[in-house]
């Protein structure tokens, strides 16, 4: 949700060079009725009234590129709930404690009721007359109609960490600025990617003994990281001209503590590197002995990470500009890996990940 921006605060233009992906890009055959359909869904709950805020974020497209393989059916659950997504982030909450209390006091009953209607759709705990709520007991039946029972409880409990995250967030005191670790630690739950992974479980139909393993847990949590910074890098310069970006941003939380917004930047792309390696590394090691299945979810997982960047490289004109243009300046992709990325972040919330690699990757480890 977003917070009333301080008078004054000025948005920030930044420079961003080639981004390391090795993976394609692909898009789904289906993308324009994607997002046709989620525009008439978004319509029937009274969230798409604003049509230049749809115009800007296309979710249609960002279900495409991030979901480019699974059944349409899947790719449209996505899609919608990108939309319901973005419109609880974007709802302004106003300033002041007052406003504060009031958003806690009704997340505190709103992520349990959520995840209570996508176990159970017809429960009857959410009010279907509620622009933020009738959509998930839609998307309950959508989900119940479309996966198995272990499936869906797990793209429930993917929405426990994410809504659960988005309170974390908003408990945090205002003007304090979380440790690095910690706000890694919550944006990997707020961030909202564990519910298309638990999407793309689905439609490749991966074992939960497959899914759960501790390596698979770390690229699961890699990728997500991954569209993290991604997510940071370009909303950086909108963000500056809110309250607080310190605490919801890696680039505005390094410069925080000192840096030069360019040498803020770099940091959180040496990280970027340091993990796209690992994701990369610790896929084909996962995928030698897996099953057709797993290595289908670790491809799905890729796909995320890519076609979230693709996406962010198209909003830059868009979601994350403002009324004189973008506000990032981005020399693109490249395939070609970096030189060394050094030891593993000494971050607890993350460090794990690296402990599932075989042997040390020089690349990796120097």
């Amino acid at each position: 949700m977003t917070a009333t921006p301080p008078d004054g605060a000025v948005p920030v233009r930044i420079e961003v060079p080639a981004v390391y992906c090795p993976v394609p890009y692909a898009i789904h055959p289906e993308a324009i009725r994607l997002e046709s359909r989620s525009v008439a869904w978004l319509d029937r709950f009274g969230l798409g009234r604003d049509q230049q805020w749809v115009a800007a974020i296309n979710c249609g497209e960002a279900a495409a590129l991030t979901l480019p393989a699974v059944p349409v059916d899947i790719a449209q659950i996505y899609s919608d709930l990108c939309y319901l997504a973005l419109a609880i982030d974007d709802a302004p909450v106003g300033s002041g404690p007052q406003a504060l209390e009031g958003v806690l006091a009704y997340m505190a009953g709103y992520v349990p009721r959520v995840v209570y209607t996508l176990k159970v759709p017809d429960a009857g705990v959410l009010e279907e007359a509620h622009p933020f709520e009738a959509p998930w007991i839609d998307l309950a039946h959508r989900i119940h109609a479309r996966t198995t029972p272990g499936q869906t409880a797990h793209f429930a409990e993917a929405v426990r960490d994410w809504l659960g995250g988005m309170l974390w967030e908003e408990t945090n005191p205002a003007g304090q600025v979380p440790s690095i670790n910690t706000y890694v630690a919550r944006r990997i739950s707020s961030m909202g990617a564990f519910t298309a992974a638990a999407l793309v479980a689905a439609a490749t139909a991966v074992t939960v003994d497959e899914r759960d393993m501790p390596p698979v847990q770390a690229l699961r949590g890699a990728a997500t990281l991954l569209i993290i910074m991604d997510n940071d890098v370009f909303s950086f310069g909108r963000e500056s001209g809110e309250a607080n970006p310190a605490s919801r941003n890696l680039v505005h939380l390094l410069a925080h503590q000192g840096l030069a917004t360019d040498q803020a930047v770099a940091e959180v792309l040496v990280l970027r590197d340091q993990v796209m390696r690992l994701f990369v590394d610790l896929s084909d090691q996962v995928k030698t002995s897996g099953s057709p299945q797993l290595r289908d979810y670790l491809t799905g997982l890729s796909h995320l990470v890519r076609g979230a960047l693709d996406w962010h490289l198209r909003e830059r004109t868009h979601r994350y500009a403002v009324a004189d243009g973008p506000l990032v300046s981005h020399a693109g992709i490249t395939d070609q890996p970096p030189g060394q990325v050094g030891q593993p972040p000494a971050l607890p919330a993350i460090r794990w990940w690296w402990d599932h690699l075989d042997a040390p990757r020089s690349s990796l480890l120097r």
